[in-house]
């Protein structure tokens, strides 16, 4: 696991766009990271809706972190800056 990557306990959830969102931090750049609603319920096999989804992240945060950080080094930012798990 790459150090050089940090990420934050916050997240916060979108329930209009049902996304969650973390922040990465990587060289004291900020990173905003997004995971849809549909890809944590293939993450965890469980369906996902606003009221569940911080704790069902947590089941597979390890995980999520560690797509992420392997995003961010391959440089695969959205048109606004993000990383999309």
């Amino acid at each position: 696991m790459n150090q050089s990557v940090i990420f934050a306990d916050a997240i916060s959830i979108d329930g209009k766009k049902q996304l969650l969102k973390l922040v990465a931090h990587q060289q004291g750049m900020r990173i905003e990271c997004v995971l849809s609603f549909a890809r944590l319920q293939q993450l965890c096999k469980t369906p996902v809706n606003v009221d569940n989804a911080a704790s069902l992240l947590e089941g597979v945060r390890f995980e999520v972190e560690e797509l992420a950080e392997t995003l961010i080094e391959e440089d695969a930012f959205d048109e606004w800056g993000r990383i999309e798990i």
